[in-house]
């Protein structure tokens, strides 16, 4: 009997998840949800991915033989060096570079840190699929909340995030436009 490429999670018996891994599932599965703060300032992702940075951190310190390192992709460079030369060039042509910053040291690590943090912890194809899943069917419940409260004019989304937009709903971020993308 010939065994198949494709690897499932039953090829995996023993495969266990770390801490790390679990609190960057709890940031992808909650990412799409940025109306809904554990402090003013501090989403439940940010904190998620803080806790999973620190874990990462303790890991390779505590055990630097089991730390990974991936290569970046071609195409996460060249984007992301194309987000930093824009965000450069708004800064110094803007009235107020400092909040410029501020919103561009944010792009760059949303875009290209996030993305290679999880590549990091994820330790293989299976917890990779297990990411992309969860980020998948909480997209899809913040898009149902946004649904019911347009149709049904639940009151949901506005329960979270205390975010109203007039005849325009947001689930569970902080604007209807962050629910398209």
């Amino acid at each position: 009997m010939t065994r198949s490429k494709n690897k499932r999670s039953t090829d995996y018996p023993n495969e266990q998840i770390s801490v790390g891994t679990l609190m960057i599932i709890a940031a992808v599965a909650s990412m799409t949800y940025n109306g809904v703060r554990v402090l003013p300032f501090l989403t439940i992702s940010d904190a998620f991915l803080s806790m999973g940075a620190l874990c990462l951190v303790l890991r390779m310190l505590v055990k630097p033989s089991h730390s990974r390192m991936i290569q970046v992709p071609q195409w996460l460079f060249y984007s992301l060096s194309l987000i930093i030369i824009s965000s450069f060039i708004t800064i110094i042509t803007s009235d107020e570079p400092l909040v410029n910053l501020e919103k561009s040291v944010n792009i760059i690590i949303a875009a290209g840190g996030v993305t290679i943090f999880i590549g990091i912890v994820a330790s293989n194809e299976n917890q990779l699929n297990l990411i992309l899943t969860v980020w998948t069917i909480f997209v899809a419940i913040n898009a149902g909340i946004g649904l019911m409260d347009l149709l049904f004019d639940s009151g949901i989304g506005f329960w979270f995030t205390d975010e109203y937009w007039f005849g325009r709903t947001a689930g569970l971020t902080m604007h209807p436009n962050h629910l398209g993308i």
